[in-house]
């Protein structure tokens, strides 16, 4: 009973940052602008205890209702997004999503967020845990991209100009390439559930997905692979999205 109480008076002082609200699938969404880059706070009906949270770093308005987030709200997750589209998870965005993350500290969220990664936003998702292990409690990966050697073609120039490299051999890749530093989420205990459409063309499986399963599993990792047959790149989630929501309860920490 006591701890119900202090969660309550926790969850009462949140004060969040000032803009607008709407209604969001049973939920508040706080609207607001961070470091010149709109973001948003949902806020669920009734929050969970420890104040646990999902966080969508790319698309967040794309088959919402197919990944997850609704579900994690009304189980009393927050879900947040800011957006940083165009960093490619480049340094400079990173420094954007940090300091996103320790506004949300300073709220009193839950020190580990579950992070959702569609398509490009399984970069950012990879790249922030690589950055910042210690804050991650779990990864959702729906057809991600997982590494920048191989990032799609379409979009490959620009996110190599973001970065300031010159090909996929150039060599500063290394330190930045959340393929080639697993090692520090299996570390951390991260563990990852990935969505994949063997279908897709853009974010391909066999230079993204299959190589992130392979590699966590021989580190040692924690890592759940569901596979949709004859499935593209879209959509994105599931009808039914109970599956990555269950793993994501088991392992949300708050």
């Amino acid at each position: 009973m006591q701890s119900v109480q202090r969660v309550k008076e926790k969850m009462e002082k949140i004060e969040y940052p000032a803009g607008s609200t709407e209604k969001w699938f049973g939920g508040v969404k706080h609207k607001f602008r961070f470091e010149g880059h709109d973001a948003f706070i949902v806020e669920p009906e009734k929050p969970a205890e420890g104040v646990p949270w999902s966080w969508c770093l790319e698309w967040p308005d794309a088959f919402v209702e197919r990944c997850a987030a609704p579900e994690l709200l009304a189980k009393g997750f927050h879900h947040v997004h800011v957006n940083v589209h165009g960093t490619w998870a480049s340094p400079e965005g990173m420094k954007v999503l940090e300091a996103f993350y320790a506004m949300l500290m300073k709220l009193g969220f839950h020190k580990k967020a579950m992070l959702m990664g569609l398509s490009m936003g399984g970069l950012y998702s990879f790249r922030f845990a690589m950055e910042n292990p210690e804050k991650v409690a779990v990864i959702y990966g729906d057809a991600p991209v997982c590494d920048l050697r191989e990032y799609p073609e379409g979009n490959r120039g620009k996110v190599y100009a973001a970065y300031g490299f010159k090909s996929p051999g150039d060599p500063r890749i290394s330190k930045l390439n959340p393929m080639e530093h697993l090692d520090i989420l299996v570390r951390a205990k991260i563990p990852v559930i990935l969505v994949v459409g063997t279908a897709d063309e853009v974010v391909i499986p066999a230079l993204h997905s299959d190589r992130l399963e392979k590699r966590y599993r021989e580190l040692g990792g924690e890592i759940k692979v569901l596979r949709r047959p004859y499935v593209g790149h879209h959509p994105h989630g599931y009808d039914d999205p109970s599956q990555v929501v269950d793993f994501v309860l088991a392992h949300s920490p708050a």
